[in-house]
């Protein structure tokens, strides 16, 4: 994701200026808990607008002039606020009035359409990227968030999952039957692709009463 990329380039405390041609936008990185916001001005809003959602929040600053899309602290992911800001922005780009409700009204567009994609993910696909963030689950406290989120191919469909440099890279292959040793790979170029250390990580997962889901795996990353 092109804005993702940009969320992570950001030192804290530091913002960078979209060019559009209709809105003053600008992507910010906050001193704390590296949250992430976007801003965009807008003069037609009152400063007593604000809605919240499940990650994120949306407001209007004290002068009224600007609208304020902000991670929220405790449920957020900054994979899922970035496609939430792509999603608004790619709307807005060819818009040239907006006030608070239109943008309310993006943001619950865009979780209604990421209801019916989700619809539709097959079962292989969903234990695929159960396997996936397993992965970044053990990797976040190691590494931190910014180099597992960069590492991590998967969202972009790619033929490697996750590659760290140009020499190392980790493939996961995941399975429905925790007793299952054998994998499937769909080309030769998911373990052959030209690097050092190619590595190949499987999970086993086995359905439960008592264990999470993929929405829950999800959040806890």
């Amino acid at each position: 994701m092109m804005i993702r990329n940009k969320f992570l380039e950001l030192a804290n405390g530091s913002q960078i200026k979209l060019a559009y041609e209709y809105h003053d936008v600008h992507l910010v990185k906050l001193d704390e808990f590296e949250q992430c916001a976007v801003i965009i001005n807008s003069k037609i809003c009152s400063n007593d607008e604000s809605k919240l959602f499940q990650g994120f929040e949306i407001y209007a600053d004290l002068s009224g002039s600007r609208v304020i899309f902000k991670m929220s602290k405790s449920d957020s992911n900054l994979t899922i606020f970035s496609s939430l800001i792509e999603f608004v922005l790619e709307r807005l780009a060819s818009q040239k009035a907006i006030n608070f409700q239109i943008l309310v009204d993006l943001a619950n567009e865009w979780r209604e359409f990421g209801r019916i994609q989700s619809s539709v993910i097959s079962l292989n696909m969903q234990i695929g990227l159960f396997g996936e963030l397993l992965f970044l689950a053990r990797m976040l406290p190691l590494i931190g968030s910014s180099a597992i989120i960069k590492a991590w191919n998967g969202p972009d469909k790619s033929k490697v999952d996750f590659v760290f440099s140009s020499k190392l890279a980790v493939e996961i292959k995941s399975s429905a039957d925790p007793l299952q040793n054998q994998v499937t790979i769909s080309s030769i170029e998911q373990l052959a692709s030209g690097f050092n250390s190619h590595f190949l990580r499987r999970y086993g997962i086995a359905e439960t009463p008592t264990g999470i889901n993929l929405k829950d795996l999800f959040f806890l990353n």
